[in-house]
């Protein structure tokens, strides 16, 4: 057995007709924290063999990341079947939405909770743990008294115990459940399988593409489901010139705009020229479309 880590290892010592690993769109950030060994993939496969089939799958593998995979597997273009699915699904409806002022200020969400004290099962990105925290105590104070102590916002990050965690995926997860509206920290994006959540929102832009489609990938999740993935930008994201980025962005357009990193580099130097360049194309083709086209 082959094992780096807590979350990865694949049996090799005894005949298998195949070998399978899904969540291959982590393997271009081989130290990210859960994950540490995605980066040495490569050495699986030289254990194994090259003449053993190997199947890899992701729900997120864009061009410069599926490149990255088939160089660690060793995979060759003549023996190489691919098989692509959409990421877009016909009910899910996309949105785009300018921040208003700071992020910090938790009126950005007071749509979550209608006038009435009415919603529908929500799902909230946040960058950090404590945003997480702070907006669901704001969206709790949004109901009607009678409802602010059952439950109805949780808030759910990585620093909570393993039980815990499981108690609120449950409800949230459960139809008849008492958890409706889950504010969630990225980390959380690629656990929370929940089938046919009408709202999915990402508070504030995502650093790079497979972040972004990982979470609106939460939006829906079946082929009749009608969902909203609203995607909240900050004001600077329009404001940040990428014409003069020097980079290779045809192999990796998740690099960020600044390198190289330092360990307190903001978050727009962080933040990918992909990125940026979806949300100025998309806010700049919406501006100039004439009214009543898209």
């Amino acid at each position: 057995m082959w094992q780096n880590g807590s979350r990865f290892a694949i049996p090799i010592s005894r005949p298998t007709d195949r070998d399978v690993s899904e969540e291959f769109g982590r393997a271009d950030k081989p130290n990210v924290t859960g994950s540490p060994a995605w980066g040495q993939i490569g050495r699986v496969r030289n254990a194994i063999g090259t003449r053993r089939p190997v199947q890899a799958s992701s729900g997120t593998l864009p061009p410069h990341i599926k490149k990255i995979v088939k160089t660690s597997l060793n995979l060759t273009e003549e023996r190489l079947v691919t098989i692509d699915l959409p990421s877009n699904r016909p009910g899910t409806l996309y949105a785009m939405h300018e921040i208003v002022g700071s992020r910090a200020d938790a009126r950005n969400l007071k749509f979550v909770i209608s006038p009435n004290g009415e919603y529908v099962q929500t799902l909230l990105f946040f960058d950090d743990s404590k945003e997480a925290a702070s907006m669901a105590a704001y969206i709790t104070s949004l109901l009607p008294e009678d409802k602010q102590l059952l439950g109805i916002v949780r808030h759910y990050h990585g620093g909570m115990s393993k039980p815990y965690l499981q108690a609120i995926f449950d409800s949230f997860a459960d139809p008849t459940g008492m958890c409706k509206i889950l504010c969630a920290t990225s980390g959380a994006s690629t656990g929370l399988d929940v089938a046919g959540i009408p709202l999915v929102i990402q508070y504030g832009i995502p650093r790079d593409i497979s972040s972004l489609l990982q979470r609106g990938g939460r939006a829906g999740r079946s082929t009749t489901a009608i969902a909203l993935y609203i995607m909240m930008y900050e004001p600077w994201v329009l404001q940040i010139d990428i014409s003069g980025v020097s980079s290779d962005i045809a192999s990796d357009p998740d690099r960020p705009i600044l390198e190289p990193l330092q360990k307190n580099s903001s978050k727009q130097e962080r933040t990918s020229w992909e990125m940026y360049h979806i949300f100025q194309q998309k806010i700049s083709a919406s501006e100039s479309a004439p009214i009543g086209q898209p």
